[in-house]
């Protein structure tokens, strides 16, 4: 396409001082897209948003998942301990050492106790400690430790 052309078509082309006609300035605004870098940034923010969401829903999941298990171990030593409690002072479960012994009623692997004499041997002291590994490998444990007294538990 020559200059008359173009002059033809647009006769506002013709003056020294070029304009943008109007119309043409409304088409270009109403065509107008986001551009390269617009995508891009967006994009990013984007990514920024849904990786910090998804970190803090794994770190809620994880957190849950400690407080349920900590709960099963504390129910478990509490059951542990109340079945001891139950035994009468001079029965052999009760019986006075500082070795680790399985809870009754329980899996081997879950935990152990300990009782140990206190108070010139009227008062027996026992812990339990009830023990598990989060499926991220962490080692945990929970211990429960009360007093017998021979005068209340014949």
């Amino acid at each position: 396409m020559n200059k008359d052309e173009c002059i033809a078509i647009c006769p506002q082309l013709n003056r020294r001082r070029t304009t943008v006609p109007r119309g043409v300035r409304h088409r270009r605004a109403a065509c107008a897209g986001a551009t390269l870098v617009e995508v891009v940034v967006a994009s990013a923010l984007l990514a920024i948003l849904s990786a910090s969401l998804l970190s803090v829903f794994s770190f809620s999941r994880r957190s849950a998942k400690l407080a349920s298990d900590r709960l099963v171990s504390l129910n478990r030593a509490r059951a542990a301990l109340e079945y001891l409690r139950s035994q009468p002072y001079g029965a052999g479960l009760l019986a006075v050492g500082d070795r680790k012994r399985p809870l009754p009623n329980l899996a081997e692997d879950a935990g152990y106790y300990r009782v140990t004499e206190a108070n010139g041997g009227n008062v027996k002291d026992i812990t339990v400690v009830v023990e598990w590994t989060e499926p991220w490998g962490a080692a945990q444990s929970i211990s429960l430790t009360t007093s017998l007294c021979r005068g209340l538990h014949p």
